[in-house]
Formats: structure tokens, C-alpha cells, sequence
């Protein structure tokens, strides 16, 4: 399959602390590009991470597998959702860093991303060493993403 279809779910909290969908989209990003070649997708909704991003409110956001979809399939597909907006993924740079877990299972050890810098479309990544880590795995590395801070995790990890 050359190209994905996800739907998008933006939910916020109601009145009854239970959480309701305040935006959704349809998405079909295809999968395979070149190296430093920009990434598009087509939508429904070209504002929907826009607004995710800019929003005041406690949201938060659910992007959901739903096919794989062949090249010969697009045009059906495209028509089908109404998916008339051609959108660009952002280039985001994040430190990558190693962090020990703890003593069970002889020692285990875990990674953190965090967001450094993100920009629209291709960023300017001369003042950064990209995807040269250390032997750790600790370093920069670049992501491309819907919406800022997409691929970032601070959280810390437990065993289980």
C-alpha cells in the first residue's frame, strides 16, 4: 500500500468530564517519499491541527489507522472522503535522550524525545548534528509531523 487513510478525532472535555468530539478529519498520506523531499497529505479539513495547536482549551487529539490504500485507489478515495486540501507536514528537531529504568531484568534503559524546534514545511537543520547519535542513542533526530510536538515524550517509563 502506498498510501494511508486515518481519520482524526479532536476531543475536549464536556460538562460531565466525559470527552466529545469537537473536530474531525480524514487524512490520506502516502508512505514512501525521498529523503529531504516535503511530505503532503490530502484532507478534508486543512485547519484541523491548526486549530488543535492554537486552542486554548484541554484537548487532545487521536489519529486513527483505518486503511491502506493503493495508488490506482487515490482518486476513489479522494472523492469519497471529499478530500480536496493538500496539506504539508512539519519538520520537527528533537534531543533524544537515554535514561536508565531500573535494576529488573539485569538493567533496562528507555528514550525521551524532546521538541526542540518546529518549523512549517523543510527546516533549516545546519546548527544541529541530525540523526548522528552517540553510541547511547542520545542526539538529535528529525521527525516529520501533522502538528507540532506530535512525536514528543517526556513521560517517564516503568517497569511492568
Amino acid at each position: 500500500m502506498n498510501y494511508i487513510l486515518y481519520t482524526v478525532l479532536v476531543k475536549s472535555p464536556n460538562e460531565y468530564g466525559e470527552m466529545s468530539i469537537v473536530d474531525q478529519a480524514e487524512i490520506l498520506e502516502q508512505q514512501y517519499y525521498k529523503e529531504d523531499e516535503k511530505r503532503c497529505y490530502f484532507s478534508n479539513n486543512d485547519k484541523i491541527f491548526e486549530n488543535y495547536e492554537n486552542s486554548l482549551e484541554d484537548q487532545t487529539i487521536e489519529i486513527i489507522n483505518l486503511a491502506g490504500v493503493s495508488k490506482d485507489q487515490v482518486d476513489v478515495i479522494r472523492n469519497l472522503f471529499e478530500l480536496e486540501f493538500i496539506c504539508e507536514k512539519k519538520k520537527s528537531i528533537y534531543f533524544r535522550k537515554q535514561h536508565y529504568g531500573g535494576p529488573e531484568e539485569g538493567g533496562w534503559y528507555y528514550y525521551t524525545k524532546q521538541l526542540i524546534k518546529s518549523e512549517d514545511g523543510v527546516t533549516t537543520t545546519n546548527e544541529y548534528n541530525l540523526n548522528a547519535l552517540d553510541i547511547y542513542g542520545v542526539g538529535y533526530v528529525s521527525e516529520w509531523e501533522f502538528y507540532q510536538g506530535e512525536n514528543e515524550n517526556l513521560r517517564k517509563e516503568f517497569y511492568h
